[in-house]
């Protein structure tokens, strides 16, 4: 927590730390033309990199163990690509909602109701212990990942010269890495890969979640904000503020949906891909666990499951959290002192609240929606896949 509290920036006091952790790696492009420049260039040839792993899938197509192993980390590395590729095109578009959730957030928290700013310090600590907890989880995957290797080169390899190399990641490199100092020189380029590929996928993760719950938060202030639309018993608003307030429902609103629209066109695409690929992972991690004959290599392969469980998990918890609370935002107005007013603004009670009874949903491509429901179809659906390969294999 103390590293996360040096990258917080008073300017934005939701998303700094989010906001900061893809400048230093350039998923934010700066303003800097040479800087710019750079950026892109390490992008490319990290991408590149990645793209020699679907390229040594056709050399090790006749080795299901190594193919299953280069298959699950092939296609993780490919939604790592899609999102820092989504991500790059879409920049105006991602740096429209993050200045409409940071000045959306300064407001809310300078606010002098008591419960609005208990909603956003409670979404600000949910956020700050998901960043944390995410960042450590991919942080061991990654030391585990690079580790991994080098026990089992002094381990194995001092024991037994014939024992096979083994690689961070399966990749195709334009030179013989089974033979030293090759195998020296590709450990080196699978680290850099492994850390990039790991930080982006953290900081992309993190920072659609923490939007994901400043929606949430936003949701419910505006339920909290219609209810007291009319003021309270003791001090009922009349007249012109109560139609300055209807006006300003109406536009927060509006606003809010345009942005949910937004990271919406930027999810979406993503998402269909993330759940597709994701469900062949699951199969080929689970098949992998079961091929297994020692305890800790089952271990180590499980750990990899939960990892792309979780996230998968997580994305539909907070897509379907957010649906589930905007589902409830229309009550809102009618938990106000409505029935104290005129036919005017019952009307416009009326209008406000079909215009709040609109859904909050996030899509995967035009084919389903982001809920944890759908999670639980794709577990099903990997299981089948799983059996079905058993079966193949038997």
């Amino acid at each position: 927590m103390f590293l996360l509290s040096k990258l917080e920036d008073p300017n934005r006091p939701l998303l700094g730390i989010n906001i900061k952790v893809l400048k230093v790696f350039g998923l934010l492009l700066p303003k800097n033309v040479y800087m710019k420049m750079f950026f892109i260039c390490l992008h490319i040839i990290t991408i590149c990199y990645y793209i020699t792993q679907s390229i040594e899938t056709w050399f090790v197509k006749d080795d299901i163990n190594k193919l299953s192993n280069n298959l699950k980390t092939a296609m993780l590395t490919n939604i790592v690509t899609f999102r820092c590729l989504t991500l790059l095109f879409m920049q105006n578009k991602w740096w429209g909602i993050i200045d409409y959730v940071t000045r959306t957030d300064i407001f809310n928290r300078t606010s002098d109701d008591p419960v609005k700013v208990k909603i956003v310090s409670e979404s600000t600590n949910y956020t700050r212990k998901l960043s944390f907890g995410y960042y450590l989880i991919v942080i061991f995957n990654v030391v585990y990942f690079i580790y991994e290797p080098l026990y089992r080169y002094f381990s194995s390899r001092g024991k037994d010269k014939s024992e096979p190399l083994t690689f961070i990641i399966s990749s195709w490199l334009p030179f013989d890495k089974c033979k030293m100092p090759g195998y020296w020189y590709a450990y080196v380029i699978q680290i850099f890969g492994t850390i990039f590929g790991g930080v982006w996928l953290a900081a992309y993760d993190c920072i659609v979640f923490s939007t994901l719950t400043f929606f949430k938060a936003e949701l419910k202030i505006l339920r909290l904000d219609s209810a007291n639309l009319f003021g309270t018993e003791s001090s009922t608003a009349r007249g012109e503020t109560v139609t300055e307030r209807f006006k300003d429902l109406h536009i927060r609103h509006m606003d809010m949906m345009k942005y949910v629209r937004d990271l919406n066109s930027c999810l979406s695409m993503h998402m269909i891909m993330y759940m597709l690929i994701c469900s062949l992972i699951l199969c080929v991690s689970a098949f992998e666990i079961t091929a297994q004959t020692k305890i800790l290599q089952q271990l180590l392969k499980a750990q990899y499951l939960f990892l792309v469980i979780f996230q998968l998990f997580i994305y539909c918890w907070h897509c379907s959290d957010v649906n589930h609370t905007s589902l409830y935002l229309s009550l809102g107005p009618y938990e106000s002192l409505w029935y104290n007013h005129s036919t005017i603004h019952r009307k416009n009670l009326y209008i406000l609240t079909a215009q709040f009874s609109q859904a909050v949903v996030f899509t995967a491509g035009s084919f389903t929606t982001v809920t944890v429901a759908t999670f639980i179809s794709l577990m099903k659906g990997a299981y089948s896949f799983y059996t079905l390969l058993r079966k193949s294999e038997n």
